[in-house]
């Protein structure tokens, strides 16, 4: 985790050195709540199996682009978990009629960055926005409660995507506080495999959404 936030913290360091500053508007960090499930579909039945949600980690460094009051770009570099949870009935060999719940968790550790068109209003010192991009997910790492290791190999090393959403910005001075609300759609599978002799084709898709507060240092003073 702390790799994770220190490579975050040395690519927005080190575009921010490189940009001129009237072309960057502010930075931020913001983090929060992510809220994810998958949905697996099985080639054999054709039939689709939506996961539970499960809460996890959202971790995201932002830019902030051209001082216009209207529209801007936003390119956000980020952490976040997703995945799924469920639970299910552990039987016994000693006792088969009764048994008892367990929770099952699977978490999926991407990398991803983003571009973003942001269309914001300002009134007084509130800010209220919306923001739609494009997405690139890197995989990292996963962690299951299953066996997954027969489908490792498969997973997808570079995810497609779409972030949409909307927020409001709070501005004293130079500081901003914002609470956003952003889904992350995915074009690309997880994975997906064929159906062959020794294996049931599947697919796997991502389905995330995230709550986050964060704070932001404007480079610029708002004029009076």
């Amino acid at each position: 985790m702390k790799k994770i936030m220190l490579l975050i913290l040395l690519i927005v360091s080190s575009i921010a050195q490189k940009s001129n500053a009237q072309l960057l508007k502010d930075v931020g960090i913001k983090t929060g709540i992510c809220f994810s499930n998958q949905n697996w579909t099985y080639k054999i039945s054709d039939r689709t199996y939506e996961k539970d949600y499960r809460t996890s980690l959202n971790l995201a460094l932002s830019l902030e682009w051209f001082d216009n009051e209207i529209i801007t770009l936003v390119t956000d570099v980020r952490y976040i978990q997703k995945g799924f949870q469920e639970e299910k009935i552990v039987r016994e060999p000693r006792d088969p009629e009764h048994g008892r719940y367990k929770m099952y968790k699977t978490r999926f550790d991407y990398l991803t960055f983003s571009p973003q068109l942001k269309v914001r209003k300002e009134i007084n010192k509130v800010i209220p926005y919306v923001y739609i991009g494009p997405r690139i997910d890197y995989y990292l790492s996963y962690e299951s409660d299953y066996d997954l290791s027969p489908l490792e190999n498969d997973f997808k090393r570079i995810i497609v995507g779409l972030n949409y959403g909307l927020g409001i910005s709070y501005r004293i001075k130079d500081i901003g506080i914002s609470v956003e609300f952003t889904h992350f759609y995915d074009f690309t599978d997880v994975l997906n495999t064929q159906t062959n002799a020794n294996m049931t084709g599947i697919i796997i898709k991502n389905n995330a959404y995230a709550i986050d507060l964060g704070i932001n240092y404007f480079l610029k003073q708002k004029e009076k």
